[in-house]
């Protein structure tokens, strides 16, 4: 039997002014529950558009966005917000997604008062076993982001979606802004936390040995077309498309950073 599907863009084309083609191109893709999802490809193939479009930040002008097989456009109060709890983002930029203004703690306290996740007198507590679940020190609480590595601050905005309890963790090139040797170390946290706490990771990638690593199903995108889609091992070892082919051929050895998602 098939994991339901919890996120669904059904043929959805997404169009912004002044451009000659549309940024997504009756796009479907399916995302099931417990099945991290990769999606591959260079430089303005409609990877973070779709994101956005999934996340509600964009309308398509036709084909629908399907949370749960009900149509994000129609949600409207106590179901709006469940939707925008349920689903999360995890930025690409880890020096411009947090409020440089405000300490770890204010910047996780600030959800968990809002959507009212924890009692006003345990909001330090708590925020304190968000950073050790995503391995930081609670002390850090007391920092500002600029007082952080690039690796840190990625974690908080990892710890700041996850308080919100999500089922699908939507992660655009979330190790892109990264060093290699912390590239390798936030991905295992992310597949982690997918398997730990029940969340479904969607990836954005431009290169296929970081989706190989945690992801069991990919997506390539082209020109905001989906081309190829199916297991991410399928997808790398026996490619169908010449562009799924190309973007193999540009890279020299793709070796899993981690052992592979399992099929």
């Amino acid at each position: 039997m098939r994991e339901p599907v919890l996120l669904e863009a059904d043929g959805i084309t997404v169009r912004y002014d002044g451009m000659a083609r549309p940024a997504l191109q009756e796009v479907r893709v399916a995302v099931r529950a417990g099945v991290p999802l990769g999606v591959v490809g260079e430089s303005g193939s409609g990877k973070s558009t779709l994101i956005r479009t999934l996340l509600g930040l964009e309308r398509p002008v036709s084909g629908r966005v399907l949370y749960r097989g009900t149509d994000v456009a129609a949600l409207r109060g106590d179901a709006l917000r469940t939707f925008r709890r349920k689903v999360q983002m995890v930025f690409q930029d880890p020096y411009n997604s947090l409020n440089p203004r405000m300490t770890v703690g204010q910047t996780l306290g600030e959800v968990l008062t809002v959507h009212r996740l924890a009692a006003r007198g345990s909001v330090l507590r708590v925020a304190g076993e968000l950073l050790g679940q995503v391995g930081l020190d609670p002390s850090l609480a007391a920092r500002y982001p600029h007082e952080l590595s690039g690796g840190q601050r990625q974690r908080i905005g990892i710890a700041r979606a996850i308080s919100l309890e999500p089922e699908v963790l939507l992660a655009d090139e979330p190790v892109s802004a990264l060093d290699v040797s912390v590239q390798a170390q936030v991905l295992g946290l992310l597949d982690r936390l997918g398997r730990e706490r029940g969340i479904t990771l969607v990836l954005i990638a431009h290169d296929l040995a970081v989706v190989a690593a945690v992801c069991r199903e990919m997506v390539v995108m082209e020109q905001g077309r989906v081309v190829e889609a199916g297991l991410a091992r399928s997808v790398i070892e026996q490619p169908s498309h010449p562009y799924t082919r190309q973007l193999i051929a540009a890279v020299p050895q793709i070796e899993p950073l981690m052992p592979p998602a399992p099929l």
